[in-house]
């Protein structure tokens, strides 16, 4: 099974410089337009058998145009929208380290700020790739279509990392990951391409 992860594409939190977690913001205008690159790339290397999608505008927009190109329907998962960043939801980036100071050593199940814990945020990671390893097969590919900080999660939840494991992985606009399951187990093809975009490197 090939599982395609992609981030949304560029969205007005990221022009007005505001946290966004579960903030609702569309795509802009770039955004929609790296949509559509991205969609195009995947229809050319790939022959889709599932798309999911957090509900979330700027994801579902993103799914949209992929799903427009492969002619499928989207699959909407509660638990692929970002983390529920609490009070920090549309606070301006350059305010939130005096408003909201981090808060040290903070056990997986404790939150601050009316947010999810690091816990609750793994669970519905690994609710997500039980999923999607239990109603596909090994010859499907899958697109999941989410945000940077969930698909951290995916990432830890398919490699079966520790919850307080501290490794992370890039996700740029449109930022696309094929991770692979087979019989004898799972790999990392590649991480956080931007080819459909002009970058050759990444």
């Amino acid at each position: 099974m090939k599982i395609i992860v992609m981030r949304h594409g560029e969205c007005e939190a990221d022009v007005r410089k505001f946290c966004a977690g579960r903030a609702d913001v569309p795509l802009t205008g770039l955004g929609h337009d790296q949509a559509e690159q991205a969609a195009q790339w995947i229809r050319k290397r790939y022959t889709l058998t599932k798309i999911y999608s957090s509900p979330l505008i700027r994801a579902w927009q993103t799914a949209q145009a992929v799903a427009d190109a492969a002619v499928l329907p989207i699959t909407e998962l509660q638990d692929l929208l970002e983390f529920d960043n609490g009070l920090l939801k549309g606070v301006p980036i350059s305010e939130v380290g005096h408003r909201f100071p981090v808060v040290p050593n903070l056990a997986a199940h404790e939150a601050v700020y009316e947010q999810e814990t690091k816990l609750e945020f793994r669970l519905r990671a690994e609710n997500v790739m039980s999923r999607v390893l239990h109603e596909n097969q090994l010859n499907d590919e899958v697109l999941i279509i989410t945000h940077g900080g969930m698909i951290n999660q995916l990432f830890r939840a398919f490699m079966q990392l520790p919850v307080d494991y501290n490794v992370w992985i890039t996700s740029g606009d449109t930022g696309i990951h094929e991770w692979v399951v087979l019989k004898e187990g799972r790999g990392i093809t590649y991480l956080n391409s931007l080819e459909h975009l002009g970058f050759k490197h990444f």
